[in-house]
């Protein structure tokens, strides 16, 4: 991949996910799509990272640090490509993982309000239990 930065042109080589790491990298996206917690979305995009490289003469820079992320790549659209580069490079398909985020957020939905129906139903039919003990104590 080439990019254009502040700096000039750089290239930058990817890796493949070990088995292990690949399975919990693609496990892991939806979690990471979904969730706002800046600390876990930047060790989700760091550890992905780690698996692009800056590619200077004959030397491969792992792009392993926060400086070294922001002195290579130098705008967060920069970031944005590497990172995608990287998970479409190891197989893992954002528009896919994006549909399974998407997906559990629909099921989740679905329990939900399938829950407090039930939670109403049963509260109903507690009242009116509780309402037939209180007319026959009269």
């Amino acid at each position: 991949m080439e990019l254009e930065t502040q700096t000039g042109k750089k290239l930058i080589k990817f890796l493949k996910f070990s088995a292990l790491d690949g399975w919990d990298i693609h496990d892991r996206f939806a979690a990471f799509a979904g969730s706002s917690n800046p600390l876990a979305r930047r060790a989700y995009v760091m550890r992905v990272l780690g698996y692009a490289r800056v590619l200077i003469g004959s030397h491969e820079l792992p792009l392993s640090t926060g400086a070294l992320i922001d002195n290579h790549l130098c705008t967060p659209e920069n970031v944005q490509a590497v990172f995608q580069g990287a998970l479409e490079f190891n197989g893992i398909s954002i528009e896919r993982s994006a549909w399974r985020s998407d997906y559990a957020t629909a099921v989740g939905n679905e329990i939900a309000t399938s829950f407090v129906a039930n939670c109403m139903g049963a509260l109903q039919d507690f009242t009116a239990h509780m309402m037939e003990g209180v007319s026959n104590v009269r």
